[in-house]
Order: C-alpha cells, then sequence, then structure tokens
C-alpha cells in the first residue's frame, strides 16, 4: 500500500513539474515532449483509479497518435538552416487567472459529481463488485453521457477545422518556391 501510494504521489509529482515546465518553456519540441510526459501521467493516474481501459485509450488516443501528429507537424514545418522553432510567452497574467477560474471550476463540478457517485463506486469496496466493462461504459456513453461525448465530438471538429483555417491562410502569406 505504501508502494502505490509513493508511486501515486511520484507521477503526480512528474507530470505537475512536466505541465508548468511545458507551459513556460519557449522550445516547441521541447514543450511536445513535455506534454508526451503528462499524458503518460495522466494514463498511469487512470490504471491508480481502476480504469485500465481508460488508460490504454489514453495511451493509444492521446500518446500514440495525436502527439505523434504534433510532432510530424513541428518537425516538418521547420526548415533547414532557420533557427529552431519557438513560441514567446506572453500574457502570463491572464493565462494565469483563466486557468485558475477554469480549475475551480473544476473542482466545483468535481464537488457536484462526487456527491452524485455511480452505485458501482461507492459499494464496489463493500460489495466486491467490480466497475463497468467496455460494453457498459459504451452503453454509458451512448445514453446517459450522450451530451459530454458529441461535445468532445464537436470541440475536437472544431480544432481540425481551426487548425486547417490557421495552415491555409499561413500558406496563403508564405512565398511559394
Amino acid at each position: 500500500m505504501l508502494e502505490t501510494l509513493i508511486a501515486f504521489y511520484a507521477f503526480l509529482g512528474i507530470m505537475a513539474v512536466g505541465l508548468v515546465w511545458m507551459l513556460l518553456t519557449k522550445k516547441l519540441i521541447q514543450a511536445a515532449f513535455l506534454l508526451f510526459t503528462v499524458l503518460l501521467g495522466v494514463a498511469a493516474m487512470y490504471v491508480f483509479l481502476g480504469a485500465e481501459f481508460l488508460a490504454v485509450a489514453q495511451l493509444i488516443v492521446y500518446v500514440g497518435g495525436i502527439l505523434v501528429i504534433i510532432m510530424f507537424g513541428i518537425m516538418l514545418t521547420q526548415r533547414e538552416g532557420s533557427p529552431e522553432a519557438e513560441s514567446p510567452v506572453e500574457n502570463l497574467l491572464p493565462s494565469i487567472m483563466l486557468g485558475g477560474t477554469i480549475f475551480l471550476g473544476l473542482i466545483y463540478l468535481w464537488r457536484g459529481f462526487h456527491n452524485n457517485l455511480p452505485g458501482w463506486i461507492e459499494n464496489s469496496d463493500k460489495t466486491g463488485e467490480l466497475p463497468p466493462n467496455v460494453e457498459q461504459i459504451g452503453a454509458l456513453n451512448l445514453s446517459t453521457y450522450l451530451l459530454p461525448f458529441e461535445f468532445m465530438s464537436v470541440l475536437l471538429l472544431l480544432a481540425l477545422v481551426g487548425a486547417a483555417f490557421l495552415a491555409r491562410r499561413a500558406s496563403r502569406k508564405s512565398p511559394t518556391t
């Protein structure tokens, strides 16, 4: 039990240091690798919560897929002979204020959710009942949690459209060779 607690706090510390370092660094490649570290830590947190399916999904989708796309995008857009890609850290105070507001909102939502936990979470320690399997997670995503599920899909679609818009605008400004 003590080893588990030590591992939990070690992963939490690695995630916190990686997150702060990622937000303050100016080097894009370094920020991408730090994002990799943070996403691995999130997968580890899922394991500690007993959600192995979500941990594997985190590794496959975010660490394996999206982060590789980000890395290729950064590496392919750099030109030979150009200085290392940097991203200036601007608007630090508004960013901290917005992040703090979002954090407090998430704490408020978590407290509301914590008071309405599903029965299998509350009774799992008492009855030894196992958490839901993949089929039950899918059924819950398409019934009870359909609105957040669809919201995330629209959010990802908007991110793709925004990225395409920014890439197209940047290609119009740069001279073709």
